[in-house]
């Protein structure tokens, strides 16, 4: 088989995996109410934004990353947000554990 054939398929099966339909359906839910939303794309813009000042060499202060985390804490006071980080959670090891046995055949 053709190794881009397989990962279509691998991508298929994911796809119609429960960790995927599970973050697919709980992240429809958060989208669906408005102050879920507008509190989950705030935290995730604040988290992409210490990221992307790391990466750029910008120290990130205490406080910067104190204010994310109480974000964080704040957010999964929403039972759909915490949610959808868990079945997030679940997603990312499924792809972590692909990615670990993909890479421990090739050796990489």
């Amino acid at each position: 088989m053709n190794p881009y054939d397989a990962a279509r398929n691998l991508a298929d099966s994911i796809k119609k995996s429960n960790e995927y339909i599970d973050f697919k359906n709980s992240k429809e839910k958060v989208y669906s109410i408005a102050s879920s939303k507008k509190m989950l794309d705030n935290l995730q813009e604040k988290v992409m934004e210490l990221q992307m000042m790391s990466m750029q060499g910008i120290e990130v202060s205490d406080e910067q990353i104190s204010n994310v985390q109480k974000m964080q804490e704040v957010a999964i006071l929403d039972e759909n947000i915490k949610d959808y980080f868990d079945k997030e959670m679940k997603l990312e090891q499924l792809m972590n554990d692909v990615s670990k046995i993909i890479s421990e055949v090739v050796e990489i």
